[in-house]
C-alpha cells in the first residue's frame, strides 16, 4: 500500500467508529475488490484493450495464511532456500521432528528456564515484520515506544510489545501482549518492530542448537557432569578435555571426579559413561529412547563402541522380523476385487479401490500402514470398471493384464511387453511403491509401474526422458478427488535446449523449476543441501532424468501434481496422523511462467511497488497497463537497441531465475568469459548466462537469440544472468551504481572512443560530399533528404574543435526550427587530418599534442 497508482486508503479509529476506506486517484479507472469463493481477497481493474478484467491480489504465499507456522513463530518467505518459518526468540520448536521435515503447524514454546520475571532480562527486536495477531492486545495510546518496553518489563505476564501508530511521531501508542503470538511475517522493507522478552537461557540450551530427543541429551550430560565434577558450558570446545561429550574408549576413567576416589566399582562406571555417550550423542539416529535406557545399561555383554552397539542392535531386530506377507502375483495366483497383495515390508499394497464418492473401481497402489488411504498409481485410470468384477493376473503371453469379468474378454489394462518364457513371469510390489514384472530367477525386469507414473512421484522414481528405451517418464494430475483420470496438467521434462522440469495446463507451461545448476533447479530455492533428500540429475547421451532418494527410509513423503495445477511435497506425521504439504509451486504471482511477459523480471520482494520491471535496453511494451500493474504485454527492447553496435556490454542481473532455457544454444566446452566472448561475437545474442553456475567452477555456455522469458528475482539464491547493452545504456547502470569500477572504466574508454570514431567518419563524409551515405538504411525514405543533411550540419557545428566557434544551445534550436542558411562546420576536436598506410583510414590527433577543449554549458533562464 505504499506506492499504490490507483487509490488512496483511509483509516479511521475512534469514538464513533472504526473503519476503512479506499478512494481513485484517477476517476477514469474502473477498479474493484472482491473475496471469493475460494476464499481470496482479490483486486480488479477494467482492461479495455483486451476486453477482460485484470487482477492483483496479495501473494499467495504460505506466510500469507493466518497462523502458517503455529503460535510464537515467525514465517519469513524469503528464506527462499531454507525452511520459512522460524521461532521467536526465547522459544523453540514444539515438535522438533516435524519442524525438521518443514512442518511448522505446532509452533514454538518457551524454552526451559525461560520464564519472564527473571534477573538479566531484556527485549530484543524483531524488525520488518506484520506484528502478531493485535486482537488480543493490551492497549495504551498514551504511551510512547520507551514507555511501552517500560510498562512490558514491570509486568511479568508481558512477553512483548510494540508501537501502535509506528509510522507517526516516531511511534505512539504501546500494544503489550501477554499469551502466544499468533501469524507473525517478515517483510523486506517493510512492517513495523516487534520487541521480544528474553530471559536467561539454561546452560544446555547455549548455541540455541535443540535436536530430537533434547530430554535425553540432557541427562546424559547431567548424569556425566555427577561423575566428572565438571560443568559441560557448551556443545563446542577448543581443547578436548573440556568437553564431556567426547567419548573415548581408552581414557574414559580419566573423567571420574578425584572426589569420588574409591567409592565406585570401575566397570559399573565404565557402563554408565557408555550409555550416556550413547544417550547424549550429537547425532541422533544413535540416540536411545528413555524406555531402552535402562535395558541398554543393565544387559551383560561385552563393551563396544557406541555406533556398534547401535547397528548390533538393529542387526539382531531385523533378524527377528518375520513377513507373512504375499507381494506377488503368478500365473497360478492371481487377485480379484476385495484382495490384496502388500511388500514385503508392509509399506505399500496393491489393490482395487474407489476414490472419493465414486461408485467405479480402479487398480491402484497405496501406502498399507497409513490410515488416510493414498493412492500413488493407478492402472486403469481412464478405464474404470463397473462393479467388483476387476481381476488381475499373469495371462498366456506372461503379461500382467487386468480384466473386468470374465477373463476371456478383452483386457482393460495391460503391461503389453514382449516375454520370451511366457510362463516363468512373476508380478512382485517392492517397498518402494514399485510394481514391477520379471522373470523369475532372472535379474531383467520387463516392465516397471516407475516408467509409467500418474500423479504422484514417489522416492528413487525417476522422471524424464530413457533415450535407449525410448520412454518418457512424466507426472499427469487427476481430472478431479473423485475422478483418477488423465487430468488437464503434466510434469515432464523438457530435453529441448538446456533441460529443466515444466509444469504444463495443456499444451501451455505453467510453471517452470528452471535449469539444474549443478546442485539444484534454480527456481527450487528450497532444494537446500543436507536435508531429507539425496537428489540424483543425468544428462547425457543416454537419458536425461531427475531422481529423488531419502536419506531417512522411515520418512514416507510424495510429490504429485494435484488436479488444480499445484505442485506439492508431502510428509506423513504419525502424530497427527495425516500428510503435512510442506512446499508448493507455484505460490505467488511471480512463480506463474512468464507473469510479467517477454524481456522483464518480475521480483516479489518489491514491497508495496510492481513486481514486474523491464530487463536492461528494454521498456514497457503497453506502458498505460504497466500503470494499472498488469505486466502481461511485457517489454520491448528500446529504439537504438539494435546489436552490434560500438560500445556495447552486458549488465548482469544477480540471483535470478535465468529465463526458458528451452531455446537457449548450448555449448558444455565453454567457460563464463569465452561464454561472453561468443555472445558478443555474435550480433543474435542478446543474453547469456553459466550451464552449472554451482559446480565446475561455473562451466558451459548458454546464450539467448530471441525473447527472454519467464526471469524471476530471488534474495539470496539463484543464477547471474549478463544481459546485452548499447554504450549509452551501460552508462545509465554505470551512473546508477550497477555496475563495477573495472565496468564503468571500459565503458567511458570505449564510449569515447566510438566517440572519436563516429565523429571523424561523419567529417570524413561531409568533406567528400557522401554526409548522405552515413544514414541508417533501416530509415529507408522516411525522411526529407534536406532535413537529414542540415542535421548532420547542425551535429558537426556542435563539434568542432573550437568552443568559441560552436553554437549556444539556443542557437541549436533556433537552427532546427526553421531553414536560415548555416555557417559551414569547422575540422571537429580531436581531428586533424587523415593519412592513408597501405590503404588504411586513420585519424590522427591534433599536431603539436593534444588540444585544450574548453567546455561550456549553455544554461537556460526563464524571461
Amino acid at each position: 500500500m505504499t506506492t499504490d497508482p490507483i487509490s488512496n486508503y483511509n483509516f479511521v479509529n475512534n469514538q464513533d467508529e472504526v473503519s476503512s476506506v479506499f478512494n481513485l486517484n484517477d476517476s477514469s479507472v474502473l477498479t474493484r475488490m472482491i473475496v471469493n469463493a475460494s476464499g481470496l481477497v482479490q483486486r480488479f481493474t477494467w482492461k479495455n484493450q483486451q476486453k477482460v478484467w485484470t487482477w492483483s491480489a496479495p501473494n499467495s504465499l504460505p506466510c500469507d495464511y493466518y497462523g502458517h507456522c503455529g503460535p510464537n513463530s515467525n514465517c519469513d518467505p524469503n528464506n527462499s532456500d531454507k525452511f520459512e518459518c522460524t521461532c521467536l526468540p526465547g522459544f523453540e520448536p514444539k515438535y522438533p521432528q516435524e519442524w525438521n521435515l518443514r512442518n511448522g503447524k505446532g509452533g514454538c514454546t518457551r524454552k526451559r528456564g525461560m520464564s519472564t520475571c527473571q534477573r538479566r532480562e531484556w527485549f530484543e527486536k524483531v524488525a520488518s515484520v506484520k506484528v502478531p495477531d493485535t486482537s488480543v492486545t493490551r492497549v495504551n495510546m498514551n504511551l510512547g515506544l520507551k514507555a511501552c518496553e517500560n510498562t512490558c518489563l514491570s509486568d511479568c505476564f508481558c512477553i512483548a510489545y510494540t508501537s501502535a501508530y509506528s509510522e507517526m511521531n516516531g511511534g505512539t501508542g504501546c500494544l503489550t501482549y501477554h499469551g502466544e503470538m499468533m501469524d507473525t511475517r517478515s517483510y523486506t522493507n517493510v512492517g513495523q518492530d516487534l520487541y521480544v522478552r528474553i530471559a536467561y537461557e539454561s546452560e544446555y540450551a547455549l548455541d540455541s542448537i535443540f535436536s530430537m530427543k533434547s530430554d535425553i541429551f540432557s541427562f546424559g550430560v547431567i548424569v556425566l557432569d555427577i561423575i566428572s565434577g565438571k560443568k559441560n558450558m557448551g556443545l563446542f570446545h577448543d581443547d578436548p578435555s573440556s568437553n564431556l561429550i567426547q567419548y573415548r574408549d581408552d581414557k574414559t576413567t580419566e573423567i571420574v571426579d578425584s572426589c569420588i576416589a574409591d567409592s565406585f566399582k570401575a566397570n559399573e562406571v565404565l557402563r554408565c559413561i557408555q550409555s550416556l555417550s550413547l544417550i547424549s550423542s550429537i547425532h541422533n539416529n544413535y540416540t536411545l529412547n528413555q524406555q531402552n535406557l535402562s535395558i541398554h545399561t543393565f544387559i551383560e555383554s561385552e563393551i563396544m563402541n557406541p555406533v556398534k552397539w547401535s547397528l548390533y542392535t538393529l542387526l539382531v531386530f531385523h533378524l527377528f522380523q518375520v513377513s507373512t506377507t504375499i507381494d506377488t502375483i503368478t500365473a497360478n495366483h492371481s487377485i480379484r476385487d476385495g484382495n490384496v497383495i502388500v511388500s514385503g515390508g508392509r509399506v505399500f499394497a496393491l489393490g482395487f479401490f474407489s476414490p472419493g464418492y465414486s461408485v467405479k473401481r480402479y487398480l491402484g497402489i497405496w501406502y498399507y500402514q497409513v490410515l488416510e488411504q493414498t493412492i500413488v498409481w493407478v492402472a486403469n485410470r481412464d478405464h474404470p470398471i463397473s462393479g467388483t468384477s476387476g481381476v488381475l493376473a499373469i495371462n498366456s503371453q506372461g503379461n500382467l493384464v487386468l480384466y473386468e469379468g470374465n477373463q476371456s474378454t478383452a483386457p482393460v489394462w495391460s503391461t503389453n511387453v514382449s516375454v520370451t518364457s511366457m510362463n516363468n513371469t512373476v508380478a512382485q510390489l517392492l517397498d518402494s511403491g514399485n510394481l514391477v514384472l520379471a522373470q523369475n530367477g532372472a535379474k531383467t525386469m520387463l516392465w516397471q509401474s516407475f516408467d509409467h507414473p500418474t500423479h504422484t512421484m514417489l522416492p528413487f522414481m525417476k522422471l524424464g526422458l530413457d533415450r535407449r528405451k525410448g520412454v518418457d517418464r512424466f507426472l499427469t494430475s487427476w481430472k478431479s478427488l473423485d475422478d483418477p483420470g488423465t487430468g488437464n496438467y503434466s510434469y515432464r521434462i523438457d530435453p529441448s535446449g538446456f533441460p529443466q522440469l515444466s509444469l504444463y495446463k495443456g499444451s501451455v507451461k505453467w510453471w517452470r523449476t528452471g535449469s539444474w545448476t549443478g546442485k539444484k533447479w534454480t527456481g527450487v530455492p528450497e532444494m537446500t543441501r543436507n536435508y531429507i533428500f539425496n537428489v540424483t540429475f543425468v544428462n547425457n547421451e543416454d537419458e536425461v532424468s531427475i531422481m529423488y532418494g531419502v536419506t531417512d527410509p522411515s520418512i514416507l513423503t510424495r510429490m504429485i501434481v494435484n488436479e488444480s495445477g499445484i505442485e506439492q511435497r508431502f510428509t506423513w506425521n504419525n502424530r497427527e496422523n495425516r500428510w503435512i504439504g510442506f512446499w508448493s509451486a507455484p505460490k505467488e504471482q511471480c512463480d506463474y511462467y512468464s507473469h510479467c511477459g517477454a524481456n522483464s523480471n518480475c521480483n516479489p520482494y518489491r514491497s508495496g511497488e510492481f513486481e514486474c520491471t523491464c530487463l536492461p535496453g528494454s521498456e514497457p511494451k503497453y506502458p498505460h497497463e504497466w500503470y494499472l500493474r498488469d505486466g502481461s504485454g511485457g517489454c520491448n527492447w528500446k529504439h537504438g537497441m539494435s546489436p552490434c553496435q560500438r560500445g556495447e556490454g552486458f549488465v548482469k542481473l544477480a540471483r535470478v531465475k535465468v529465463p526458458d532455457t528451452s531455446v537457449t544454444h548450448v555449448d558444455m566446452s565453454l567457460n563464463l568469459r569465452e561464454c561472453e566472448n561468443k555472445c558478443l561475437s555474435n550480433c543474435s545474442c542478446i543474453a547469456y548466462t553459466s550451464a552449472y553456475s554451482e559446480s565446475y567452477s561455473g562451466i558451459g555456455c548458454l546464450t539467448y537469440h530471441g525473447d527472454l522469458l519467464d526471469t524471476r528475482t530471488y534474495t539470496n539464491t539463484g543464477q547471474d544472468l549478463y544481459v546485452r547493452v548499447n554504450a549509452a545504456e551501460l552508462a545509465l547502470y554505470a551512473k546508477n551504481g550497477s555496475l563495477g569500477k573495472k565496468d564503468i572504466v571500459a565503458i567511458v574508454i570505449c564510449s569515447f572512443l566510438a566517440m572519436l570514431l563516429l565523429v571523424a567518419f561523419v567529417w570524413d563524409q561531409w568533406k567528400e560530399g557522401k554526409a548522405i551515405e552515413i544514414v541508417d538504411k533501416s530509415m529507408g525514405g522516411s525522411y526529407s533528404l534536406h532535413e537529414v543533411l542540415r542535421c548532420i550540419q547542425i551535429g558537426l557545428l556542435c563539434v568542432q574543435e573550437q568552443a568559441t566557434d560552436r553554437p549556444t544551445m539556443s542557437s541549436v534550436v533556433f537552427m532546427l526550427g526553421n531553414d536560415h542558411p548555416l555557417p559551414s562546420p569547422k575540422q571537429p576536436a580531436f581531428i586533424t587530418k587523415r593519412t592513408h598506410n597501405n590503404g588504411d583510414v586513420t585519424w590522427n590527433s591534433s599536431e603539436g599534442g593534444s588540444s585544450i577543449n574548453d567546455v561550456t554549458i549553455s544554461t537556460f533562464h526563464g524571461r
